[in-house]
């Protein structure tokens, strides 16, 4: 889920632990967590884009863009429209979809770019820049601080704090 689930979650009786995906929003109270990793945005597109031989690119830069977005009810499209808000800015959305086939077919078409986290069409055609002051997304497990976890969860919390603390190293 997403951070707008996490303040159902404490009255939930059927989670435990939930896999979250979120921005910088400050967690409920009655939740602990433990972060496992932050994903930046990066700015998807073809190599002949007149943006493509930067070092990186900013919002603004991008606005003006036509952009291919998933879909509106992800969790993805909603924050990056909400920091796009915060800094005064409409990006010129030419199509939302979930088929990340058809995205990527468009981004090498050039008809249009996209916003995207790794991980999401790793293409060697597609030219990806980081997108300076694009807070990146979190990923993260939470639970409900009151409920003592199961020894299972509380032995894979334990281990993603672990792991989490080296990669940091």
């Amino acid at each position: 889920g997403d951070h707008r689930d996490l303040h159902s979650f404490p009255t939930r009786r059927s989670s435990d632990l939930a896999c979250v995906i979120s921005g910088d929003a400050p967690l409920p109270a009655g939740i602990a967590s433990c972060e496992l990793t932050t994903l930046p945005f990066s700015f998807c597109t073809y190599p002949g884009h007149p943006l493509a031989g930067r070092e990186s690119v900013g919002l603004a830069d991008i606005a003006e863009v036509p952009l291919t977005l998933l879909g509106e009810e992800t969790y993805l499209t909603s924050y990056l429209l909400t920091c796009f808000e915060e800094e005064g800015l409409r990006p010129h959305i030419a199509m939302k979809t979930n088929q990340l086939t058809m995205i990527g077919q468009l981004i090498q078409n050039g008809v249009t770019s996209s916003v995207l986290l790794p991980g999401i069409l790793e293409d060697s055609r597609l030219v990806r820049l980081p997108i300076e002051g694009l807070r990146p997304v979190r990923i993260f497990l939470a639970w409900k601080d009151v409920i003592p976890l199961s020894y299972p969860l509380a032995c894979l919390t334990e281990t993603a704090r672990r792991l989490r603390e080296e990669a940091q190293r």
